[in-house]
């Protein structure tokens, strides 16, 4: 009976840990000014970005954090954020000089969905830290841009989801497993006769 309960306990642990997709957020927080963001962050590396921070003096008080005392700006156009594992929806607070431009691809370099905002929104300008979000299954990389090219936004608390995406449902899955072990029990009873 010990062997059964322990059976049980592994397979629920593996099917409802497999259930939860994953998601990341990347608050560009604790490095220096100017430093290169890269691959800094598990799940997720960055091109043409760099860390600003208003305590350090680098961060231009116009272009304020979402959250926290630091930004990423676009030390080159775009900033291209590429995932670990594809990912399924993707957000970010920005603040810009002149538009805004949020574009999602998948593996093969295919557009898959896009975020458009014209205008600018620094301080004196419009609302600081808009949220632009784009949704599609499979995207592989996202490239962040305006229409001044290089050093001209911001961006702040960078999040996304891969894996199931949707909804978790670790109750189906618990009665999926419940349900095989209970076949293996029977099997095994019907062996024994």
């Amino acid at each position: 009976m010990n062997a059964r309960f322990k059976l049980l306990a592994v397979l629920c642990a593996v099917l409802l840990c497999g259930a939860f997709a994953f998601a990341g957020t990347v608050n560009f927080e604790g490095y220096s000014c100017g430093q290169n963001v890269d691959s800094l962050y598990p799940g997720v590396s960055f091109q043409n970005a760099q860390f600003l921070y208003l305590s350090q003096g680098c961060l231009d008080p116009f272009f304020p954090p979402h959250s926290g005392d630091g930004v990423a700006y676009d030390a080159g156009s775009p900033i291209v954020a590429t995932f670990g594992s594809s990912a399924n929806n993707v957000s970010v607070y920005f603040t810009t000089a002149n538009n805004f431009f949020l574009e999602a691809f998948n593996s093969n370099g295919n557009l898959l969905a896009t975020y458009t905002f014209t205008g600018c929104n620094y301080v004196g300008c419009g609302t600081p830290n808009l949220l632009a979000s784009v949704s599609a299954s499979n995207i592989a990389y996202v490239e962040m841009f305006s229409s001044s090219g290089g050093d001209s936004f911001t961006i702040d608390d960078f999040s996304w989801t891969n894996g199931g995406g949707g909804v978790p449902e670790p109750a189906s899955l618990f009665l999926l497993g419940s349900g095989l072990l209970g076949l293996g029990g029977v099997a095994r009873k019907f062996k024994k006769v």
